[in-house]
């Protein structure tokens, strides 16, 4: 289990009030992940750029001249305690993937706080819970992904509220303490059961 430790409450103050909205993409394997329509998506927004900085943290290769308008990072390769650092300085996180089992990423990145774009599969339907903590787009449609990430740029106010909820959800129901009472209360009805 990841070592989740929720964003401290100065920090989350201050990231949530920030002009500079920064989005942080996080998948090794960008094509399965959908690195290139995260790309392409940002390429097409027709937003100011000035206030968005782009992290991405992906080994797949992609075209950065599509990126030219918008000030970004690119790294290969980061330990878990990197990308954690990461979300606690993003307003957003966008993972817009093909494939994935549960995605513990995404409770990772609302530990910290992040608004989630996510795809619309039934885990991340359960965890976006109806544009609560972010966004679910169709992860192959590039208009889809552009237009859910216009919504958390422009909607400064829907934005806020995603992040509030994503910190929220996760202290409620992922936060280890609650995962180990939930746990135990499964294992003392196993055990009741038995006798």
């Amino acid at each position: 289990m990841p070592d989740l430790i929720e964003i401290p409450s100065n920090k989350f103050e201050k990231k949530i009030n920030e002009k500079t909205i920064k989005i942080l993409f996080v998948g090794r394997d960008g094509v399965r992940k959908g690195l290139l329509e995260f790309v392409l998506a940002l390429s097409k927004l027709n937003v100011d750029t000035n206030d968005i900085e782009v992290v991405i943290v992906s080994e797949t290769d992609f075209d950065h001249s599509l990126l030219s308008k918008i000030k970004h990072q690119v790294f290969k390769s980061l330990s878990n305690v990197e990308v954690l650092k990461l979300m606690e300085d993003c307003q957003v996180f966008c993972l817009p993937t093909k494939e994935e089992a549960y995605g513990i990423v995404f409770v990772e990145a609302m530990s910290k706080g992040c608004a989630i774009l996510a795809d619309h599969d039934l885990p991340r339907l359960e965890l976006i819970r109806d544009n609560q903590t972010g966004i679910c787009v169709n992860p192959a449609s590039v208009e889809d992904i552009k237009e859910g990430l216009k919504k958390l740029i422009l909607d400064s106010e829907f934005r806020k509220k995603c992040m509030i909820n994503a910190k929220n959800t996760y202290l409620g129901e992922f936060a280890p303490e609650v995962v180990a009472k939930k746990h135990e209360l499964i294992f003392n009805q196993v055990i009741n059961y038995s006798k």
